[in-house]
């Protein structure tokens, strides 16, 4: 979706084989604990999640 917004109107974003990169975070214990019940609920891995929890957090504050 990211690309197909930077390459303008009338274009199609296909998902492709974007690089992930590793990082190391340290989260509260009741932070995890949610975390993984969330993903049970919802049936997605907490890796989906907290993607979906950073974009979202790009989006608010209009970072491209």
């Amino acid at each position: 979706m990211f690309q197909a917004k930077e390459a303008g109107q009338n274009s199609v974003g296909l998902p492709g084989r974007e690089e992930m990169v590793l990082r190391s975070c340290y989260y509260t214990t009741s932070q995890v604990a949610r975390l993984k019940k969330l993903a049970e609920k919802l049936k997605k891995e907490e890796s989906v999640l907290l993607r979906e929890a950073l974009d979202d957090l790009l989006r608010k504050y209009d970072i491209m």
